[in-house]
């Protein structure tokens, strides 16, 4: 054990690395990335969700809603929209900040221990 909290992978203890929470946050970044280029597909797409840009399939139904406006998206949704990933990737900051203040430090009572239940 105590082998394994002396190994380091880019400075930190490879016993710190292998905790749950390190690959659970891990997924939760590759999912905010995989989540973040589907938006930017779709922010180029539609040009920023603008009304005109999104073309609907030429069927009756379809024209007779869009006449009467029922497929307009309001304004406000739109930026809310725009702005959402970026309050979702601020909320994973706060998030991982925040756990971070929960880790170990260094006490200076228990340096001679050979076991630290956290990393281990």
């Amino acid at each position: 054990q105590e082998q394994l909290h002396k190994l380091r992978v880019l400075g930190f203890p490879l016993a710190a690395i292998l905790q749950p929470w390190v690959f659970l946050m891990a997924v939760m970044v590759g999912v905010y990335i995989s989540m973040l280029v589907a938006f930017d597909s779709l922010m180029r797409e539609y040009d920023w969700l603008d009304p005109s840009a999104i073309h609907l399939p030429d069927l009756n139904a379809t024209h007779a809603a869009k006449e009467a406006g029922e497929y307009e998206i309001p304004f406000w949704l739109r930026c809310l929209s725009v702005v959402s990933p970026a309050c979702i990737g601020l909320t994973f900051l706060v998030t991982a900040a925040h756990l971070w203040l929960h880790l170990p430090r260094c006490r200076g009572f228990d340096e001679e221990l050979r076991w630290f239940p956290s990393f281990s």
